[in-house]
């Protein structure tokens, strides 16, 4: 997710030398607007609950995550995981009007790989989705050993 100027939870950015004071009021301000809606502002379960633990609870939104590693060692499979946790959250996130009133919008996530094709990367999230359903693999994919209900269930994805 891309910090803008009318997201609510976003502190102002600045660069330079600023007053602890100012600081400060913003951060109350802000911890005054949590507080009035805080199931918007509390963590979300990322599903792996050692990785919920070390986080304090899960993911804080909005936030940035960053994975990094050797090849093949499963960084794509935990930012689709993650994805696919935050998705099915529900959670709604504030953002302000231009007229200043607070509306609740859908939470939007924003994904990048540097390795892999938009196509492999549908792939991974439609069989990492529909494996609840039913087991369907990359293979069945690639190979297109795939029935119609295979496909009833990967469009549902």
């Amino acid at each position: 997710m891309l910090p803008t100027a009318d997201f609510v939870p976003h502190p102002d950015w600045h660069i330079g030398v600023q007053h602890i004071g100012k600081i400060v009021e913003k951060r109350l301000d802000l911890l005054d607007l949590m507080r009035q809606n805080p199931e918007l502002y509390l963590p979300v379960s990322t599903g792996i609950p050692d990785l919920d633990k070390a986080c304090d609870g899960g993911v804080v939104l909005p936030s940035y995550i960053a994975i990094g590693g050797e090849k093949k060692i499963g960084k794509t499979v935990v930012a689709v995981h993650l994805a696919i946790q935050l998705a099915k959250s529900g959670r709604m996130m504030p953002r302000k009007q231009q007229d200043g009133t607070i509306i609740e919008v859908p939470l939007k996530i924003l994904t990048f790989h540097l390795e892999e094709t938009r196509i492999q990367y549908a792939d991974r999230v439609m069989t990492n989705v529909a494996s609840a359903e039913k087991k369907i693999t990359r293979s069945q994919i690639r190979n297109l050993e795939l029935s119609d209900e295979d496909m009833v269930i990967l469009r549902d994805v």
